[in-house]
């Protein structure tokens, strides 16, 4: 090979390794770009509230928080926001939800420590809900006539509520307060429940076939 020929090669060689290298470069930077989008996009996807003109409030606790008095839209999937105008969404009023029968699925932040009577009475669409761990008090009736409603679900970090196969008790499970209303087969009430909760733990739940109650110590009326 002569001089020239040789140092020709050797320039084709180190422009295909100078090309190789910027093709991986140009490669890890697209991975970094696309992993990126994807972040970004579920982030968003996380943070897609329903907008707080679909809901009625107030602000309450001397401006600490805010409660919805009243859902006026009509959307299947809802997803409360933790906050409205800045401030805590910290309540869901009495009957805030009453008779949304389009209501399939509900997603409560864990800013909520209140809800309030009958807050979700005949929502007869929703499946299943989850109750957060900020959840300090729950109303009566609260999901009374909620005929398709399978599973109320409790957060594990929750203080004063826990739920088991999809039944609300209170925290050390001596108090029954709900059985879902559309809950099927049968059902045995756990030895450590003494009580069942007042107006409507088991109130329309028309898919129950049968009920064993091995402890109970008290019941209170409209059960």
């Amino acid at each position: 090979m002569s001089l020239s020929a040789y140092y020709h090669t050797r320039q084709l060689n180190c422009l295909r390794k100078a090309y190789d290298k910027g093709k991986t470069m140009r490669s890890k930077k697209t991975t970094l770009v696309f992993i990126l989008m994807t972040v970004l996009a579920v982030t968003a996807k996380a943070q897609q509230y329903t907008p707080e003109s679909d809901f009625s409030a107030k602000i309450i606790d001397n401006g600490r928080g805010v409660e919805i008095i009243k859902y006026t839209g009509s959307k299947q999937i809802v997803n409360i926001p933790p906050t409205m105008e800045g401030i805590p969404v910290t309540s869901i009023g009495q009957e805030a939800f009453l008779m949304c029968t389009n209501l399939t699925s509900i997603t409560i932040p864990n800013s909520i420590t209140n809800i309030g009577k009958g807050a979700f009475f005949g929502c007869t669409g929703l499946t299943s809900i989850t109750i957060p761990a900020s959840v300090t008090s729950i109303g009566d009736r609260v999901f009374l006539d909620s005929t398709s409603l399978a599973a109320i679900n409790v957060d594990a970090g929750n203080t004063n509520y826990s739920s088991e196969q999809g039944i609300l008790y209170n925290k050390d499970k001596t108090l029954l307060i709900q059985y879902p209303g559309g809950k099927t087969g049968a059902f045995t009430i756990p030895n450590s429940v003494t009580d069942i909760g007042r107006y409507s733990a088991f109130k329309g739940c028309t898919s129950l076939t049968s009920i064993n109650i091995p402890n109970i110590k008290k019941t209170a009326r409209f059960t």
